[in-house]
Formats: structure tokens, sequence, C-alpha cells
């Protein structure tokens, strides 16, 4: 009997001892509660936020000065002032989405870390759980054993010492089950809670790339919207050879012509008739405001310039010139911001063409059938003393195509 009790004495010893283990990872895990997960993308840098606060200072007086530049007389040196400005506030603007990349991509990297280490303490914790459920299985076996040992006692002066040691030792074992099963209820809340904050983290996760993809767009903008506006300045310096008459003439050239084009949208004209598409219409010609014998092709639709490359590269359009080369583009780049300051379009509103095999007088043809009408100027441009000349045509569609500077 001796033999037995001490063998019982033994195991329960054991088992108080494998009862710690998981007592050695709860502190290892830390999961008492405290919250262990850092503040993400916090900054509290005071340079980096004097470098914010000296950046927006600028750009609002940059701001300032493009409004004013815009009421101010149209001079060259006004428009290069207004240029250089822009470029600037582009150059600003184009930081502060830099630096928030930087800072998006740290958060992106801490929620990445806080991933991690919350999914290791995940499975730790589901470690725990184990061991704790490993140990309270053999700690039932135990005391079953232990009890079922004592059953046979007989009540003798000599087994009253093994008995009170008996009931001391199921006593410690049915305390160390308590405290077990309280321990194991709250690693399996404490399971709960860091699996909700993992869920978090992901969808944190999820929100910070987008916002990053989102702010890569934007730099790609603001980096082409600088490249324009360099261009704008290199164009107008190269147009102008830097002489405030070229720049004054060419305001003028520019002006004149857009009035004409929007009197020819509108003015009935006189009707030609019907035409297919590749109909002969026009010639080439040099009328109007400008400076060489060229075409310039315009789509409108509601009156509104529209882009008409895409129908001319897909074929819904016929090109108007048999060998056409194109000297200026629609909304062409370099002069976009030009446009957009001193005229409110955003850009050139045609597609400026030559024919390379015959130049002046070479036929001009029509890109969609519809109904043409011999449209010109009201008045001489005040450049070249002559009047502008062009061919409309209204397509079934509603939509029209100019063709200005004819013969």
């Amino acid at each position: 009997m001796k033999k037995r009790i001490l063998s019982c004495a033994v195991f329960i010893i054991s088992s108080l001892f494998l009862s710690t283990m998981p007592l050695t990872v709860e502190a290892h895990l830390g999961i008492d509660g405290e919250n262990t997960l850092l503040p993400i993308g916090q900054n509290t840098s005071q340079q980096k936020y004097d470098e914010l606060k000296d950046r927006e200072t600028k750009k609002t007086e940059l701001q300032r000065k493009i409004v004013d530049a815009q009421k101010q007389e149209k001079t060259l040196a006004n428009q290069v002032t207004y240029l250089d400005n822009q470029i600037r506030l582009t150059q600003l603007e184009q930081e502060d989405t830099r630096n928030q990349i930087i800072t998006t991509e740290g958060q992106l990297d801490g929620v990445n870390n806080d991933i991690i280490k919350l999914t290791e303490k995940l499975e730790n914790v589901t470690e725990s759980i184990n061991d704790l459920n490993t140990t309270l299985s053999a700690r039932i076996r135990a005391r079953y054993q232990f009890e079922t040992a004592g059953t046979g006692f007989i009540l003798k002066p000599g087994n009253v010492r093994e008995m009170i040691l008996e009931s001391a030792y199921l006593r410690a074992l049915q305390e160390e089950d308590n405290r077990l099963l309280s321990q194991m209820h709250d690693n399996k809340s404490n399971f709960e809670v860091q699996k909700q904050q993992l869920e978090t983290l992901k969808t944190e996760k999820e929100t910070l790339k987008a916002q990053l993809q989102d702010h890569h767009v934007l730099l790609q903008s603001q980096e082409q919207s600088l490249r324009n506006q360099q261009s704008t300045k290199n164009w107008l310096l190269t147009v102008t050879k830097n002489e405030e008459n070229q720049y004054q003439r060419l305001l003028a050239q520019v002006e004149e012509e857009i009035r004409a084009i929007r009197a020819a949208l509108t003015n009935l004209g006189t009707k030609l008739g019907n035409v297919k598409k590749g109909d002969i219409i026009a010639r080439v010609g040099n009328t109007g405001c400008s400076t060489g014998p060229h075409l310039h092709f315009g789509y409108y639709i509601n009156n509104v310039a529209v882009d008409p490359m895409g129908k001319l590269s897909s074929g819904a359009f016929g090109w108007p010139l048999n060998d056409p080369t194109i000297t200026q583009g629609f909304n062409d780049p370099s002069t976009r911001a030009w446009y957009q300051a001193n005229f409110g379009i955003p850009g050139h509103n045609g597609v400026d063409m030559v024919d390379s095999t015959i130049g002046d007088g070479a036929p001009i043809l029509a890109a969609a059938e519809g109904v043409a009408y011999a449209v010109s100027d009201s008045q001489p441009c005040s450049l070249t003393g002559t009047v502008g000349k062009g061919i409309r045509i209204d397509h079934p569609d509603g939509t029209k195509t100019i063709y200005w500077h004819v013969k």
C-alpha cells in the first residue's frame, strides 16, 4: 500500500511540474492581455512636420501667384513666369506624393511584420491549449487512480497518516485542475481576440495596398504634367525666339483661328451637297492665319473638339490626305498648358497635317459621309490679310468634321 501511495505522490509531483509548462509558453507569448502591437505609421518627428508645413506654405504662395498671373497682361515674360510657377508647384506636389508613398510603404511593412508576429503567437497559443488539454487529461487519470487506490483502506491507526496525506494530495490536484481550467479558458479567449486582430490587420493591409497603388498612379500623372509644363515652356521660347513681338503674333494667330473655326461650326455656309468617304472636297491651301500650306482637321461632338486619332487609326474615318504627315497633334502636350491658360481649352483643337508628296494644292478627302458646306471667316486674318476658308461636313450621327485653310 505504501508503494502505491508513493507512486501516486511521485505522479502528482510530476504532474505539478508538467503543469508549469503552459505558463512558460504564456509568459513567452505575453497573452496576459497586454497589447504588444505598436502603432503603425506614426510620425512624430518635428523635422518632418516642419518640412510639410513649409511645402504647404510654398504651394499656397505659388497658387496665389498663378492666379495673379492669369489676371496680368498677356506678355511673354508673364507667361514664362506663370509656367515657372506651375512647374515649381507640380514639383512640390510630387514631393508630397513621394512622401506619402514612403509613409504608406512603411505602414505596409509594419502591418506585414505584425501579421507575421501575430500568426506566430496564434500558433503558439494553439500549442499551449493543446498542452493544457494533455495535462488535464493526465491529471484526471491520475486522480482517478489515486482515488481508486484508496477505496480498500481499513481504518486502522497505522493508516491514518496515509489517509491524511492522500486527502491533501487530492485537494492539491483539485486546486491545480481548477487553475488549469481557468488558464485554458483565458487562453481560448485570448486566441479569439488575437484571431480578430489578425483579420483586422489583413483588412488594413489590403487598404494600404490600394492607397499605395493610388499614390503611384497620382505620381505618374504629376510626372506627366511636369513634362508637359516643361515642354510648353521650351516650345514657347523656341517659337517666339524669346521675343515679345513674336509672342504677341502667336497669341493673335491662335486666337483668330479659334474664333474662325467656332464660327464655321455654327454658320450655315454654302451647301455643296452629299459626299461619301474618300470624295475630294477641297485642296490644301494657306488661307486665314496660316504660316504655311497645311490642313487643320477637326472633329466635333456637340461643337466640342474631340481627338479624331482614334477614328483615323481604326479606319472609321478615312485620312483626309493621301500621304499625311502630322505637324501638330490634338491637345499636343507641348502646348496644352499654354492653350489652357490663354484660351480656356485643353490644347490644340485639331490635327495639323501636310501631304508629304504634293504639299500645297494636295487633294483633301472627306473623312466620312455627310453633307458638305463651304465656310469662311467673316474677316481677313490681321496677321496675313487673307480670309480663312474651309469645308464643314455634317455627319448623319450629328457630329461634324472641319477642314480648314483650304484654297
